[in-house]
Order: structure tokens, then C-alpha cells, then sequence
């Protein structure tokens, strides 16, 4: 973004703020001048996606729709992953990896999601003895996974039906 976009229209003429006004779609974010200043820290994007998810959690939390809220907290976990904010990210995760309402109700594809972001914050955090037992849960299930694959994959097909022999 070229630095006479960055500056406050205050400090610039009126006929070049006029001749930028379309420049930038600005539906959905703030102007240039707000979101990427040249002397000062611009927009934290990531601070208003976790205050909105923090709000959408709460809301279903009161409204007792528990898997949702877990959904959510795990939506803010890879977003404080993404900042790198590991100790937060296993505070958020950690209880429910423990609770696990998803492996219990069959939705593996979540528990496995949750599991490896939990894994890869609590490496970071220096956990390892949640990193080892997350390692203990996906390896078992993976090798359960795997084996239930090549079970059905190496199933000999049905024998026909014995004919009764008379001897």
C-alpha cells in the first residue's frame, strides 16, 4: 500500500482525497489511513475476530448449546494459535480435550482437529506431557482408523452357501 494512502486525508489536499476516494473498497474494513497508519500500530484484526467469537461463545453458552460453544472456542484457539499465543491457546483447549464431547458423540474429524492444535500449542507451551498423551490418543486412533480400513479393504468377499453333504 503506497505510503500517500496511509496518511490522514486531514493532512493531504482536498483535491488528491477526492481523487482517491474509490480507491479501496472499504465495505467490510476500515479506510487505509485507520487500518495501516504510517506512525502508529494499525487495526488488530485478530483482537476483534476473538472479542466477536468471544461473544458468539458466551451467547451459547447461556443458551446451553454446548457444542457450539466448543466449536467456537476451538475457532479461537486456531485464532490465538495464529498470533502465537500458545499458553492461552492450551488454557482454552485443554479442558475440553479432556471433556471431549465430540469423540464421544462420534464426530472424529473434530476431535482429531481439536487434538492437533491442542498437540502443536502445548509443544510450544512446553506441555510435554499433554503432547505426549494427545500423541497416545492420535496414534491409537489412527491405528484404529487404519486397521478398520484395511479390514474392510482386505475382507475376503462372502463364501457361497454350503451345500449339506450326504455321506
Amino acid at each position: 500500500m503506497p505510503e500517500e494512502d496511509r496518511r490522514s486525508p486531514d493532512s493531504s489536499p482536498a483535491s488528491y482525497v477526492a481523487s482517491r476516494a474509490f480507491t479501496y473498497d472499504t465495505y467490510m474494513c476500515p479506510d487505509p489511513h485507520e487500518e495501516y497508519p504510517l506512525h502508529r500500530s494499525g487495526v488488530d484484526h485478530s483482537r476483534l475476530i476473538l472479542d466477536c467469537l468471544g461473544r458468539a461463545r458466551s451467547e451459547f453458552r447461556a443458551r446451553r448449546q454446548l457444542r457450539l460453544a466448543a466449536e467456537i472456542s476451538l475457532e479461537c484457539a486456531r485464532e490465538l494459535a495464529y498470533q502465537k499465543s500458545w499458553q492461552p491457546t492450551v488454557e482454552l483447549l485443554e479442558p475440553l480435550w479432556r471433556d471431549m464431547s465430540f469423540r464421544r458423540e462420534g464426530w472424529l474429524d473434530v476431535a482429531e482437529d481439536l487434538s492437533w492444535t491442542l498437540r502443536g500449542a502445548a509443544l510450544q507451551a512446553g506441555r510435554p506431557d499433554l503432547v505426549v498423551a494427545i500423541d497416545w490418543e492420535l496414534l491409537t486412533d489412527c491405528a484404529y482408523s487404519c486397521c478398520m480400513d484395511l479390514h474392510v479393504a482386505t475382507a475376503p468377499p462372502p463364501s457361497p452357501p454350503s451345500i449339506p453333504c450326504c455321506l
